[in-house]
């Protein structure tokens, strides 16, 4: 989900996942709450295999979701979608 306006520096915000569907909806309905003007929010799944994917795609569509299909550690996965991100600010959330 990106919305764009000007005078505001955009920003990402990255959420790592691994099996961690049942803390999903609460991390997500609240940075969706959130007044900020121009943000995108990524799901990064680390290899889930409890359906965390089906949930986010299903329930969150305007979430961009980046499957990286196996466990490959915190830091690797955040570094992934990172380096091909263009936006000014980046917000790294963790449980």
């Amino acid at each position: 989900m990106r919305m764009s306006y000007k005078n505001y520096a955009h920003a990402d915000v990255l959420i790592l996942n691994f099996n961690g569907k049942s803390l999903l909806k609460r991390c997500l309905d609240s940075v969706l709450k959130t007044d900020y003007p121009d943000f995108e929010i990524f799901v990064i799944d680390d290899g889930s295999s409890d359906g965390s994917v089906e949930f986010v795609r299903k329930r969150y569509p305007g979430v961009k979701l980046v499957e990286i299909g196996r466990n490959i550690g915190v830091a690797a996965a955040y570094n992934k979608v990172i380096d091909g991100l263009s936006s000014e600010f980046v917000a790294v959330l963790n449980k």
